[in-house]
């Protein structure tokens, strides 16, 4: 409820999804897309967009510079052979993706759920993969030369 009191202080209650703009007139309320947030630092302020990427939108943005994709949600993203080097996909819900052949390399996988992930022959040398769930991961061929792999669970990953 716009306006409502809370011990003296103003609570915005606006729907999610929504930017708020001051005009002559008021308040103005338009809704947000992930095509509209192109932009790095748009993209930083509104990392809630990054829930509901596809894998289209998630390699358009990496070609136009983009590589924070913090906690982006992408169960059984189809990936293979895409180049995510040095990508900020910490947090991110990688589960049952298609990751064969993927250059990871350097990339920020900490926290992420890479669990039945297929990462055949993908190149994680560098990559930050602390506290990773690769639970039952196929790592056949993958390069895991330098790779931080401190907490990241392992259990049942083909190796």
């Amino acid at each position: 409820m716009p306006g409502a009191q809370s011990q003296g202080r103003a609570v915005s209650m606006q729907p999610l999804g929504t930017t708020t703009s001051k005009t002559q007139r008021g308040i103005t309320r338009t809704p947000l897309r992930f095509g509209k947030l192109v932009g790095r630092s748009i993209a930083k302020r509104y990392s809630w967009a990054m829930e509901n990427m596809t894998a289209q939108e998630l390699l358009a943005a990496y070609a136009t510079g983009e590589r924070d994709f913090p906690e982006a949600n992408l169960i059984k993203a189809d990936l293979m052979i895409a180049n995510l080097s040095e990508a900020n996909l910490s947090g991110a819900n990688l589960s049952g993706a298609n990751l064969i052949g993927a250059n990871l390399s350097g990339a920020n996988l900490s926290g992420a759920n890479l669990s039945r992930a297929n990462l055949f022959v993908a190149d994680l040398s560098e990559a930050n993969l602390s506290e990773a769930n690769l639970l039952r991961a196929n790592l056949v061929g993958a390069n895991l030369s330098g790779a931080n792999l401190d907490g990241a669970n392992l259990d049942g990953a083909i190796r």
